[in-house]
This record gives C-alpha cells, sequence and structure tokens, in this order.
C-alpha cells in the first residue's frame, strides 16, 4: 500500500506541474455577494441552497489558494470509485478537501470552460436545506436557452459512485475556510 501511496503522490506532483492547476481569489465577500455577483454575470445557480445553507461559509479577509483539477482515475481508480474514497485518497496524497466558496468563486472566475463540460469541487459536503442529502457544487457550461454557465449542486453522499472521467478539484494544501485541513 504504501508503493502504492507513493505512486500516487508522483503523478498528483505531475499534475500539479501541469496546465490543470490554478490559483483562485477567495474570501472578502459573503454568500450574498456572490449571489449578487452570479446574476449580474448571467450565471444560472441552481441548487440556491447550498448557497443559502448557514454551513456555506466564507473568508472575511481576501486569500489566494492554489488548486488543482482532476479526474478520478488521476488519483488510480481505474473503476468507479465511491465520493468516500476519492476524497480519502485526494487527502492522502497530500490534497486537501477546497472551501465551499471555491464554488461560486470558480465559476464567476472560469470562463475557458468547454462547451458541454462540468466537473465538481472537493468539499465537505453541505447538507441541502429541507433534505438529508449531502451536497458540494458543480461548474458547467451547457446549454439551456438563453442561459450556458451554470453553477449547481451534486449529490456526494459517501457511497455516491463517481465515473473514473470525473473532474474534481481539490485544494494543493492550505487550510479551508473552518481552519482545518478538510479532513473527510
Amino acid at each position: 500500500m504504501a508503493a502504492e501511496i507513493d505512486d500516487l503522490a508522483r503523478r498528483a506532483a505531475e499534475l500539479v506541474e501541469g496546465t490543470q492547476r490554478f490559483s483562485l481569489e477567495i474570501g472578502g465577500k459573503t454568500a450574498a455577494m456572490y449571489k449578487k455577483e452570479l446574476k449580474k454575470a448571467g450565471i444560472a445557480v441552481i441548487g440556491i441552497g447550498l448557497l443559502e445553507s448557514p454551513d456555506f461559509t466564507t473568508l472575511s479577509e481576501p486569500q489566494t489558494v492554489d488548486l488543482v483539477k482532476m479526474r478520478v482515475s488521476d488519483l488510480g481508480f481505474e473503476e468507479v470509485a465511491t465520493t468516500d474514497q476519492i476524497f480519502r485518497r485526494a487527502q492522502e496524497i497530500g490534497l486537501q478537501l477546497c472551501p465551499a466558496e471555491v464554488g461560486p468563486a470558480q465559476r464567476l472566475a472560469d470562463k475557458e470552460q468547454e462547451l458541454g463540460n462540468w466537473y465538481a469541487i472537493g468539499m465537505e459536503p453541505i447538507i441541502y436545506p429541507n433534505t438529508d442529502r449531502p451536497m458540494i457544487f458543480a461548474l458547467e457550461h451547457g446549454e439551456l436557452g438563453w442561459m450556458s454557465w451554470f453553477l449547481h449542486c451534486t449529490w456526494a453522499e459517501p457511497g455516491r459512485r463517481w465515473s473514473p472521467e470525473t473532474q474534481i478539484v481539490f485544494n494543493l494544501g492550505k487550510p479551508n475556510a473552518n481552519g482545518d485541513k478538510g479532513n473527510y
């Protein structure tokens, strides 16, 4: 197992050197400010409940986080893997869960997303209001009438199965908004 973890850490380090690494400024905004900016930008927010949840928190001061977008298969899963398996493996190789506000901040920032593409934000799931379903943010560039940019949420129960081709964004190691390392 140790050799497998070392190999995965090397693969993650290679990705860090690749084009899927990026920095994002977060913090200094409230959920209401994000909602206003998303609306002004013409972004459809499907699943607004995550932004309205008391569990959605933001940093009071702006800071830059270093992130990496990777496929589930980049974490060593050749077949489907569960949310729990994916998040644990990411943390085993030194990645961290993202602060929740990476979802709306990245949606505002990512104007290069290919049409038909979607990806998830690896974050501590938030229980969607009036349900018992843990959800995480997902960003999509699709076409639905006059809208094409979406911030929505997707189920993230521990046992949910994800395709090896699914892309997920992780934090390259800075603490999350709660000040911990996002242990899953």
